[in-house]
């Protein structure tokens, strides 16, 4: 809203002050009925380049004289009530100074952070509100070429706990890997997944319950893959999925009640100072 705001009253400052910020070398590009089009008044990409530059500039004049002639129009047709604009502008200009306003009341707020504690206790008070659309897994798997010779190492070292295995199987992935992925505390949708290793299935839910470690081959790659944990859809999601989701339903309220204490402070200090008057 407050960005078509600005549009609507940069286009008006442009149509009243265009006159009056010319340049003496300045370029004439059109005239409508002694109306001019410059140079100046137009921003050109810097990408543009050659052919390109000359047709958007040819296109912003054929705008610019549509609207000049639209404009010319109104003026004959619309009646002096329908021309009188300042009313609206100058609602628009209040719109607009207010919601900068309360942007500037949210920016000096930012120290109203949600701690973790408030989004956990939203999760476990809103169980219906996170129930998963797609089945999710927490997985560890590394893409090698075919012909590596140290493929089973890899993969032994994928199916191991040990923190010391772990350690051995980044470094390898590193050295060795044409793509990994090792953190099966993450959660990730399984459809995800799948544009990574090219599982065929036609029963999600069945594939995941019945395969823990998937050694598959195509073409060149052999692909290795651990599957750590999952949870179908239509259960609920684990909170470390939609923590950052809760947070932000949690700030925009705090957003909302900040404006809203905001307002009511301002209109009770109007109230004592008697400067307002309802006729109802």
């Amino acid at each position: 809203m407050i960005s078509r705001i600005l549009i609507s009253l940069t286009l008006l400052v442009f149509v009243l002050t265009s006159a009056c910020t010319r340049h003496k070398d300045d370029t004439v590009l059109a005239k409508v009925d002694g109306e001019e089009l410059y140079l100046s008044d137009i921003y050109i990409p810097d990408n543009l380049q050659g052919e390109d530059s000359i047709a958007f500039l040819n296109n912003m004049v054929q705008q610019w004289i549509i609207e000049q002639l639209m404009y010319e129009q109104a003026q004959k047709d619309l009646t002096e009530e329908e021309l009188d604009v300042d009313r609206e502008v100058e609602r628009m200009k209040r719109k607009l100074i207010v919601g900068r306003y309360e942007q500037k009341l949210l920016g000096d707020s930012i120290n109203i952070l949600i701690n973790e504690s408030d989004a956990l206790k939203y999760y476990e008070g809103n169980p219906d509100e996170f129930m998963l659309k797609d089945n999710i897994v927490r997985v560890k798997y590394v893409k090698i070429p075919s012909s590596l010779n140290n493929a089973d190492e890899l993969a032994a070292l994928l199916k191991s706990d040990k923190a010391a295995d772990h350690s051995k199987l980044v470094k390898m992935a590193d050295e060795y890997a044409l793509n990994s992925f090792l953190d099966d505390m993450v959660w990730l949708y399984f459809n995800d997944l799948l544009k990574e290793i090219p599982i065929v299935t036609y029963n999600q839910e069945d594939y995941l319950n019945n395969n823990r470690f998937v050694q598959l081959k195509k073409d060149s790659v052999l692909y290795l893959l651990n599957i750590k944990g999952f949870m179908v859809k239509d259960s609920r999601a684990p909170f470390p999925l939609v923590k950052d989701k809760i947070i932000s339903i949690l700030q925009a309220r705090k957003n909302k009640d900040l404006l809203k204490e905001q307002r009511n402070k301002i209109y009770k200090s109007a109230l004592s100072e008697k400067k307002i008057e309802v006729f109802l």
